[in-house]
């Protein structure tokens, strides 16, 4: 039985909303980058992290064919509006994602995201992961915002019957990748024979390079690709 919320927020004025582009989801936290700079705020529940990673929501270039997930966001009052992927020109499968939009609260900067934090990482890679594989794209976690370098990268594909996971710089220190470093290389891949079993660990073997980069889950975005 769904609850009824006690209260639904005001709703927003069309011409302070602007794109924000989201970061990861995790430990009941977000960033937000938008033109006039970057948040990190608090989100009310887990709404909007069960919506993304799996091209249920709008997105934005990030370079030709790559795409970034984003909401439109009224920072004055932390009004977050979340609008449903268009995948044809003529818009005939859009579908109503029937979330009204969600108050965030700005993050106490002493505070602490919850606990169980990475397990939301994990959740967010491996439905990602699954989505890609479904949809024929690929994927790459990077850093988020609308300027972010090209490098560090993760990437996962499917090439053929295998799934190629590559990533730089390379990833030294990082247990799964330790045998596939090569002396003086900029990166390092792995490759594995496509199957449930190598996708159940594909998320694993990313995080473990993504972990080298010493940043947080709100400093990274998933940029979706399209062959």
């Amino acid at each position: 039985m769904t609850e009824t919320p006690e209260a639904q927020p005001t709703a927003p004025d069309a011409g302070a909303l602007v794109p924000a582009m989201l970061s990861l989801c995790a430990g009941g936290l977000v960033r937000t980058w938008t033109a006039a700079g970057e948040r990190l705020w608090s989100v009310p529940d887990d709404a909007l992290r069960r919506t993304m990673y799996e091209g249920r929501i709008s997105r934005t270039p990030r370079e030709d064919r790559r795409f970034r997930e984003v909401a439109l966001l009224d920072e004055a009052s932390g009004t977050l509006v979340l609008m449903p992927l268009i995948r044809t020109a003529g818009g005939g499968d859009v579908t109503d994602l029937g979330l009204p939009p969600m108050t965030l609260a700005p993050a106490d900067a002493q505070g602490r995201p919850a606990d169980d934090f990475m397990d939301d990482v994990a959740d967010a890679l491996y439905r990602a992961v699954r989505y890609t594989v479904d949809a024929g794209g690929f994927l790459l976690v990077e850093l988020g915002g609308w300027d972010a370098p090209e490098r560090p990268y993760c990437l996962f594909a499917v090439d053929g019957d295998a799934v190629h996971i590559e990533t730089a710089p390379a990833p030294v220190g990082a247990p799964i990748w330790t045998p596939h470093l090569a002396p003086g290389a900029p990166g390092a891949s792995v490759r594995a024979p496509l199957g449930d079993d190598t996708l159940e660990v594909s998320w694993r073997i990313m995080l473990d390079a993504v972990a080298t980069w010493q940043v947080s889950p709100w400093e990274l975005a998933l940029t979706y690709g399209v062959r």
